[in-house]
């Protein structure tokens, strides 16, 4: 967490493996001072989308998730909808206080305290 806005660069996760996100190109994210970007894993899992939707009177539709599965030329277990993701997105962080919330982090790579080189 920097004392100073930075940019991060996100690449759509399938652009080289999905036809149907090939045209989808890299975008340039302004991260606010002391912030870091946030993804809550287990709000996106399809799996747990229903669950959420049904706990937290959330407008899920899961056709939505049926109709994906049709375009899409892969399988996942994400929520792919625009529509479900901004429902779990926006009630997630709808709980987030300022000065009070508290935030634990996953850093799949720590590049100061971890070797470089093949696993």
């Amino acid at each position: 967490m920097a004392s100073q806005p930075h940019a991060i660069e996100l690449r759509p996760a399938y652009k080289l493996t999905s036809e149907a996100h090939a045209h989808l190109e890299p975008v340039s994210v302004t991260v606010p001072p002391y912030s870091a970007p946030c993804v809550p894993y287990d709000w996106l899992l399809l799996d747990s989308a229903g669950e959420k939707g049904e706990q937290y009177e959330l407008p899920i539709q899961i056709e939505l998730e049926e109709r994906a599965r049709e375009i899409l030329d892969f399988e996942t277990a994400w929520v792919q909808s625009g529509h479900n993701q901004r429902a779990l997105l926006d009630t997630f962080f709808s709980a987030v206080r300022p000065e009070a919330s508290l935030c634990f982090f996953y850093a799949k790579r720590v590049p100061l305290t971890e070797e470089g080189g093949e696993s």
